[in-house]
């Protein structure tokens, strides 16, 4: 695609839809803005305000292609017809339960099968962070010793890391893929 071409690069949104990107991009180059923000949304957030209508129609629409695998799959669709390819990935961190993790890591499994058979979709990605907590991620990039309990969290998110690189690498159907 060349970008030139403006009509064609953006003909998948209108022009209202341009204009808000335009303005999300604005407040998003003003580094102090994005600093309050961030810190009011968490603020709202703890006093339970109900936030995700707005950021599903703000940041959300922007950088998502939606809320399902049927949804994405319609945008890499359309996207694909302009000679686009996509990648798509489930971006859930810092689970905070063995079962949360599991469930993860089927969905990043789902997620690669799915790119498997999608011409449009060449790569996906995880987030490590999504298979155990954040904060053993943290400890173990700076050298920190873990304990018993952190030591069996950790060797249960490097297996669901290394299950998810066995499923692709079984998969592949030539070294060039």
């Amino acid at each position: 695609m060349r970008f030139e071409d403006t009509k064609t690069a953006y003909s998948l949104k209108t022009d209202r839809e341009l204009y808000k990107a335009y303005l999300l991009f604005k407040i998003f180059s003003k580094k102090l803005l994005v600093q309050v923000g961030g810190k009011l949304t968490l603020l709202l957030i703890r006093f339970g305000l109900p936030l995700n209508a707005f950021f599903k129609k703000t940041v959300f629409f922007q950088f998502c292609a939606g809320d399902n695998e049927n949804d994405a799959l319609k945008r890499v669709d359309s996207l694909s017809k302009l000679n686009v390819s996509s990648y798509m990935h489930y971006a859930a961190e810092d689970q905070k339960t063995e079962r949360g993790m599991d469930e993860s890591m089927k969905r990043v499994l789902k997620i690669f099968s799915i790119s498997k058979s999608n011409e449009s979709l060449p790569f996906t990605v995880f987030k490590p962070t999504a298979f155990g907590p954040v904060n053993l991620f943290q400890k173990k990039a700076k050298g920190e010793q873990l304990n018993q309990e952190e030591s069996m969290t950790w060797d249960r998110a490097i297996d669901r890391i290394n299950r998810c690189c066995e499923y692709v690498k079984k998969r592949r159907s030539s070294p060039f893929d």
